[in-house]
């Protein structure tokens, strides 16, 4: 606010505090005359707080925060998150490779006592391309290791 504003301000509110007090009656006491010296007091000191903060430069203006995108940094790991990571490139035997013939048809696969035989890190293939098969032949149960989940998983799988 500038100077001339508070001054403007500050004459207007005389001016009507003075047209108030001639259309008064003459009953006027001291209690009125000194509620009109505390209010023009009060006003001064707020117009002399307001200049003299600005001329120190301790106004206070808000802006609104703007929002900084930080790297998105999942709590839980996506589905495919580990793919392709440099310690799961181990090499899936072609030895290992099966196809099982089932009641639903052919299923095709990497056995999983073969690769337990063949590979050291047999123990650290992923359980979700882990699969139970129930073989035609005898009746007996093959456990199986999907060959596109695995390559999935960023193991190198041979095709044939």
């Amino acid at each position: 606010m500038s100077r001339k504003f508070i001054s403007l301000v500050l004459a207007a509110s005389v001016a009507i505090a003075g047209v108030g007090a001639t259309a008064t009656p003459a009953k006027a006491g001291n209690d009125d005359l000194a509620k009109l010296l505390v209010g023009a007091t009060a006003l001064v000191i707020i117009g002399t707080a307001i200049n003299e903060s600005k001329k120190n430069g301790n106004v206070v203006v808000h802006q609104p925060q703007r929002h900084t995108p930080q790297a998105h940094t999942p709590r839980h790991q996506p589905r495919h998150a580990h793919v392709n990571t440099p310690r799961h490139r181990a090499a899936i035997p072609q030895q290992c490779r099966v196809v099982v013939n089932t009641f639903d048809g052919p299923v095709k696969g990497y056995g999983a006592r073969c690769l337990n035989n063949t590979m050291r890190a047999a123990h650290s293939l992923p359980n979700q391309c882990r699969q139970v098969v129930n073989q035609v032949r005898g009746g007996h149960t093959r456990v199986l290791y999907n060959g596109r989940c695995l390559a999935r998983h960023g193991y190198n799988v041979a095709s044939r």
